[in-house]
């Protein structure tokens, strides 16, 4: 493992941990929807100016419905779900369902591609399960018909994220990675707009709010995304993978040093597990455990 792509796979994860404690504190002061739209719009306009230097509108305009299609499933809807689940549980229990986006990756795959899972990534799925289970019940203040429809929302937000994964290699397999981003993304801020101007707020956005929205659009958006295409271009996906467990860990500094949160060991021990299980699921652990199957891969 170079040690360029691993300081770069713990720089992505410390970003993507840092958004979901930027997004709990723009979201109950903007609106999840209006805060969505705008980070979305702001990446999107970033992404247009960098696709009109490379010249690339053609491919856009090549794959406009795919685009849409992707803009729908992997940013307007999942962006909406997660940050609505991020302020209703919190920083540490959003960041870990998140982590389940390979478990539904498995799923999918089993259910369109017809991919025959062995046992230990079927283990795998129901451990991870028990894990969400003790993870959100151990929230301070637990009630569950209160935890229900919040993660009930992060976890439909990661299935769209698989899901989207799955749609891009069926029908976009060979198009530019940063034309796919640029695509998605101005086809979300299209979609986002004009319930983001139906739901702003009538009172005035503060300070914060904006630096927060700026911060996601620009740096958890658009820089993160160069990084992971730059990882997955050099690494392989197996390896860009890993980042979805990094992210809980630097969720939860993140949450502790700015938030002042409060980890139970309930908590810790439901986050450990989810991680664990979905560490089979996506095969990880079997990799570590036989590695002649890391090398054939």
């Amino acid at each position: 493992m170079p040690v360029r792509h691993a300081l770069l796979l713990t720089l992505l994860g410390a970003i993507w941990g840092g958004s979901f404690v930027l997004i709990h504190i723009a979201a109950p002061d903007m609106g999840v929807v209006a805060m969505t739209a705008a980070r979305v719009a702001l990446s999107a306009m970033i992404m247009a100016g960098i696709v009109y230097a490379r010249n690339g509108y053609a491919l856009l305009k090549e794959h406009a419905r795919h685009m849409f299609i992707l803009g729908f499933l992997n940013t307007a809807v999942p962006f909406c779900l997660m940050s609505w689940a991020t302020v209703q549980l919190n920083v540490n229990v959003a960041s870990i369902l998140n982590a389940t986006v390979p478990i539904w990756a498995m799923v999918i795959g089993i259910v369109w591609i017809k991919m025959r899972p062995d046992p230990l990534r079927l283990l795998g799925v129901a451990v991870a399960l028990l894990g969400v289970v003790i993870l959100v019940s151990g929230k301070p203040g637990f009630v569950f018909s209160a935890a229900f429809l919040p993660t009930l929302s992060a976890l439909a937000a990661t299935f769209l994220y698989a899901l989207s994964s799955h749609y891009t290699r069926r029908y976009l397999p060979d198009v530019d990675p940063v034309i796919l981003t640029a695509g998605s993304l101005m086809a979300a801020a299209l979609l986002l707009s004009p319930l983001g101007i139906f739901f702003w707020p009538e009172h005035s956005v503060s300070v914060i709010s904006w630096i927060c929205v700026i911060t996601l659009a620009v740096v958890a958006t658009v820089f993160a995304y160069f990084i992971y295409f730059r990882l997955l271009h050099a690494a392989g996906p197996n390896y860009v993978v890993l980042v979805t467990y990094l992210i809980p860990v630097f969720a939860s500094l993140w949450a502790y040093l700015f938030l002042h949160y409060i980890i139970t060991p309930q908590m810790a021990l439901g986050g450990v597990i989810v991680i664990f299980g979905t560490a089979l699921a996506a095969g990880i652990a079997q990799r570590f455990f036989y590695p002649h199957v890391r090398e054939a891969s």
